[in-house]
């Protein structure tokens, strides 16, 4: 919001952070929800909120955000495929040496 009002992103950033802080302790003592899961809902409200705000506004430069599944094509698939691939080699290798190490 602080590029599309034209406000020093910084400033914006700490503003933002210190109202979530207040906003977290003050449903902290009201809800029966642990720390973590108020962190959780508060950061997706906003996440949401950003991602909402973009949409509601032409910019030319965030239109990656929401893609076209259409254009996506069979190479990028490949690659896509292809890193799942060696995230499952890396991760059974440690978790090998993991189990050796019992």
């Amino acid at each position: 919001m602080a590029l599309l009002l034209e406000l020093n992103i910084t400033f914006t950033v700490f503003i933002v952070s210190v109202a979530v802080a207040i906003l977290l302790l003050l449903l902290q003592r009201r809800a029966q929800l642990s720390s973590d899961a108020l962190l959780g809902l508060l950061c997706s409200l906003y996440f949401g909120g950003g991602f909402g705000g973009f949409s509601l506004y032409d910019l030319g430069k965030f239109d990656f955000l929401f893609g076209d599944i259409l254009a996506i094509t069979s190479t990028d698939i490949s690659i896509i495929w292809a890193g799942g691939l060696l995230v499952l080699v890396v991760l059974a290798y440690i978790g090998s040496r993991s189990l050796r190490q019992l």
